[in-house]
C-alpha cells in the first residue's frame, strides 16, 4: 500500500526546491572533499556508480508554445540535479498521431517512465493505455487524460478553477455588468474544456454578464488578430464592453486588433491568461487589464519531485491532481511575481 503525497507547488516553494537540489550536490562534494579515510572515499565512489538511473521520456504538447518548452525544460533540470535520471525529450507538434507515435517509441526504448502533456484530452488514452499495458507509469503535465487509461497524476493547475477567476476578473472589471467575448483555446484541449466550464459556472448567476461572442484562437496571436477584427466589424462600439482570453498571445493579438481598428474603448478592457514577459509589458502599458498567472516551471518541477518520490519511496501513492497555486496579476501587483517565461 502507498502512502497518500499530497503535492501543492507554489511559487515560493520553486527556488527553495531548485536551491535544496543544488546544496544536495554542493553537501555531497563537501563530504567527499573532508574525509581523508580511502575506504570510505572508496565506498562513496561505489555507491555512487552503483545508483540505478531510470529514463524517463518527456513530451510536451509542442515546441513552439513558449509555455509548454517552459515546463519541459524546468522538469529536466530538477530530474538532472536528482542525479539518477536520463531524459530524453519530444515534440507533439500539437499532432495527437505524432504524440502517439512518440509515447509508442518510448514503449518500445523501455523508458522506466513517461512525462506528457496531450494536446488533446481524449486522443492519447489509446497510447497512455499501452503504456499501462507495458507496466510503464504516467505523469500527465498541465493538459488532461480522458477516461479509459490510468495516470499517476496529473500535474496542472486547477483549470476549473482558473475559468472560474477568469470570470470573476471580468465581473470586476465590468463592475457586475456587462458584454463579454470570450476567446478560448485549441478545441478538444483539456484547458479549453475545463476553463470554460469554470467560466461559465461562475456566470451562470450573474446574468448581468452576457457572454456574446465565443470563438476559438487557437492560443495563437495571428488567429487572435483575425478573429477579433472580425468580431469588431459585426459588433460596433458599445455592444462589447471586454474581451477575456484562454492565453497569452491571443490576449495581445486582441490588443493589436483593438488598435487597428481604433476600437481604444476596449484597451484596458482585455483579460489575459498566463504571465510571459509581453504580457506583463501590456499590463504595465494599460492595455491589458490582468491575467491568471500559472507558472508552467512550477509544473515541471512539481512533475520532477513526483517522479523521484515514486523512484525512491515505495509507500508513496498520488492523488488524481498534483496542483500548483494560481495568482491574479493586475497593475497594482504586477512586479510582485516573476513573469514565466
Amino acid at each position: 500500500m502507498r502512502k497518500k503525497l499530497s503535492m501543492v507547488l507554489t511559487a515560493a516553494m520553486l527556488a527553495g526546491i531548485m536551491a535544496g537540489c543544488s546544496d544536495s550536490a554542493a553537501d555531497s562534494s563537501k563530504v567527499s572533499a573532508e574525509s581523508s579515510d580511502e575506504s570510505k572515499t572508496a565506498s562513496a565512489a561505489s555507491s555512487t556508480d552503483d545508483k540505478e538511473v531510470y529514463e524517463i521520456g518527456i513530451c510536451c504538447a509542442n515546441f513552439e508554445t513558449p509555455m509548454q518548452v517552459a515546463w519541459m525544460n524546468a522538469a529536466t533540470e530538477a530530474l538532472d540535479a536528482y542525479g539518477n535520471y536520463k531524459v530524453d525529450q519530444q515534440d507533439g507538434k500539437d499532432d495527437p498521431a505524432t504524440q502517439t507515435q512518440i509515447i509508442e517509441n518510448f514503449i518500445t526504448q523501455k523508458k522506466d517512465m513517461v512525462i506528457v502533456a496531450p494536446t488533446q484530452t481524449d486522443a492519447l488514452v489509446a497510447a497512455v493505455k499501452e503504456c499501462n499495458e507495458a507496466g510503464i507509469p504516467v505523469i500527465t503535465v498541465n493538459r488532461t487524460l480522458g477516461e479509459g487509461a490510468e495516470v499517476l497524476t496529473e500535474v496542472n493547475m486547477d483549470c476549473v478553477e482558473a475559468g472560474r477567476m477568469s470570470a470573476q476578473m471580468v465581473e470586476k472589471l465590468l463592475g457586475g455588468e456587462g458584454k463579454v467575448a470570450y476567446l478560448i483555446g485549441t478545441l478538444g484541449a483539456g484547458p479549453q474544456i475545463q476553463e470554460s466550464e469554470g467560466f461559465y459556472k461562475y456566470l451562470e448567476d450573474k446574468p448581468e454578464i452576457e457572454v456574446v461572442f465565443e470563438q476559438t484562437t487557437e492560443w495563437n496571436k495571428e488567429t487572435a488578430i483575425q478573429v477579433v477584427e472580425n468580431m469588431l466589424q459585426k459588433f460596433p462600439a458599445g455592444e462589447i464592453d471586454a474581451i477575456v482570453c484562454q492565453g497569452p498571445d491571443d490576449a495581445v493579438g486582441a490588443v493589436a486588433a483593438c488598435e487597428a481598428a481604433g476600437r481604444t474603448e476596449l484597451l484596458g478592457k482585455i483579460i489575459a491568461f498566463d504571465y510571459p514577459s509581453y504580457v506583463k509589458e501590456a499590463i504595465e502599458a494599460g492595455t491589458v487589464y490582468g491575467t491568471i498567472n500559472q507558472d508552467p516551471r512550477l509544473q515541471g518541477v512539481l512533475a520532477a519531485e513526483v517522479a523521484n518520490e515514486y523512484f525512491s519511496n515505495a509507500d508513496a501513492e498520488f492523488g488524481a491532481l498534483s496542483s500548483i497555486e494560481l495568482s491574479v496579476v493586475t497593475k497594482e501587483n504586477a512586479d510582485d511575481y516573476e513573469v514565466a517565461w
